[in-house]
C-alpha cells in the first residue's frame, strides 16, 4: 500500500516537528514546509495527497497559498490549522478552498483521523467516477455535480470544497426532507461531537451563501434534529 503523502506547512518549528514526526511514525510520507512559498514549491513537485497548513505564516499566508493550490487542483483535501477562534477566519479558509479546519491546540489523534477520512473520501469518489457517476443533481435553478464538485446556475459556476460537496450531496438526495445532523457528521467526519457539530454549522452557512442566487432554495435548520434542503417547486396552473 502506498503511503499517504502529507504536505505540512507550519512556521512554528516546534509544532511542525511534532506533527511531522508523529505522522511519520503513523506511516505517512511527510513533506514539511515553513511558509506558503515553500509549500507551493513542494506541492508543484510532489504528488501530494493531503495538505495540512497553518493560516498565519510569513511571506505567503495559508489563505493565499491554498487559493493558488486550488488553481492547480480542486480535489486534493486541505485542512487548516488555526489559532484564530473567530468564525470569520474559518469562513475565509473555506472560501479559499479548505475542506476542514482544526483549532490549536489539538490532539494528534484528531488530526490523523481527519487526514485519513478526507483521503479515503477523495479516493472513493475518484474510483467511482467511471462506473458509478451519479450525474448532475438539480436543486431549484442549480445544477450540481458531486463528483466534479461544480455548482452551476446560469453562466455562474462555483467549485465546492470536498466537505461542502459531501454535505450538499447528502441534503440534495433527500430534498425537502430533514437529514439528521448526526448522520451527516458520522458519514463525513466519522464523529458527532460538539466540535464537529460546530464545524458542520460553519459549512452549512457557507453553503447558504453558495445557494443565495436562487431564492427558492433554502437550507433550513431543524433545531436539535438536522438540516433540510428546501426547494419551492413551481406551481402549475
Amino acid at each position: 500500500m502506498n503511503k499517504i503523502k502529507v504536505l505540512v506547512v507550519e512556521d512554528d518549528s516546534a509544532l511542525s516537528m511534532v506533527i511531522c514526526e508523529t505522522l511519520s511514525i503513523e506511516g505517512f510520507s511527510v513533506f514539511p514546509a515553513q511558509d506558503g512559498v515553500e509549500g507551493l514549491n513542494i506541492f508543484a513537485n510532489q504528488k501530494i495527497d493531503v495538505v495540512v497548513a497553518d493560516i498565519m505564516m510569513p511571506r505567503l499566508d495559508g489563505l493565499d497559498m491554498v487559493a493558488r493550490i486550488r488553481q492547480r487542483s480542486r480535489i486534493v483535501p486541505i485542512i487548516f490549522l488555526t489559532a484564530k477562534s473567530s468564525v470569520d477566519s474559518v469562513v475565509d479558509g473555506f472560501h479559499a478552498g479548505a475542506d476542514d479546519y482544526i483549532r490549536k491546540p489539538f490532539s494528534m489523534k484528531e488530526l490523523i483521523v481527519r487526514i485519513r477520512a478526507l483521503h479515503t473520501r477523495v479516493n472513493v469518489m475518484n474510483e467511482n467516477v467511471p462506473e458509478n457517476h451519479p450525474g448532475n443533481m438539480f436543486i431549484g435553478s442549480y445544477s450540481f455535480d458531486p463528483v466534479s464538485q461544480y455548482l452551476c446556475i446560469g453562466d455562474h459556476t462555483e467549485i465546492l470544497s470536498s466537505r461542502e460537496s459531501g454535505i450538499l450531496a447528502m441534503l440534495a438526495a433527500d430534498i425537502n426532507k430533514i437529514v439528521p445532523a448526526t448522520h451527516i457528521m458520522k458519514s463525513l467526519w466519522g464523529d458527532d461531537t460538539q466540535y464537529i457539530a460546530n464545524s458542520l454549522q460553519v459549512f452549512i452557512n457557507r453553503l447558504r451563501q453558495r445557494l443565495k442566487h436562487d431564492p427558492s432554495v433554502k437550507i433550513i435548520n431543524a433545531r436539535g434534529v438536522g438540516y433540510k434542503l428546501a426547494v419551492d417547486f413551481p406551481k402549475h396552473s
